[in-house]
């Protein structure tokens, strides 16, 4: 290219920082996951069988793109405090491929208190009713618990 300097660099950060950052731009109410997902479960592969796959790609990227981010860019662009404790989301870890790994741990109680009871997930930009109970697992420190009329799940260890 004739009108760049040889000596610019760009790193990885910057990059996604730009990324999420014209999202956000472009689309303020929007997080970037859940439009990927969207896209996912709707693109022509998914009619073979890709949309199984399709929460787990989501997961993985955001994963990468929060290694890459600070702490204030990640509540910016993902609405959670990376500082806070983690948990699975009930819905996208029951959408998850489960013959992989389980997917990371991007939910977070909207509030940092003892009773708090609503947590979010950045992956499908949705709330989810908790209680604040003890897992049944001796050996699982958690109290989120997740319950719906088929059953209740620890969503610190998933049991």
């Amino acid at each position: 290219m004739h009108s760049v300097g040889h000596n610019i660099e760009v790193s990885v950060s910057q990059v996604v920082d730009a990324i999420l950052y014209m999202h956000k731009t472009l689309l303020p109410d929007e997080v970037w996951p859940k439009i990927r997902l969207e896209f996912l479960k709707n693109s022509p592969s998914a009619e073979f069988g890709s949309w199984e796959h399709a929460t787990d790609v989501v997961c993985q990227e955001t994963s990468l793109a929060i290694k890459h981010l600070k702490p204030k860019q990640i509540k910016q662009y993902f609405n959670i405090d990376i500082k806070q404790r983690a948990y699975y989301c009930p819905v996208c870890l029951d959408n998850s491929n489960k013959h992989h790994e389980l997917p990371d741990k991007f939910a977070r109680l909207t509030v940092k208190n003892a009773h708090a009871n609503k947590l979010y997930c950045p992956i499908c930009d949705s709330n989810y009713n908790v209680s604040r109970t003890d897992c049944s697992q001796e050996e699982c420190p958690g109290n989120v618990i997740y319950h719906d009329e088929k059953f209740s799940l620890c969503l610190t260890c998933n049991s």
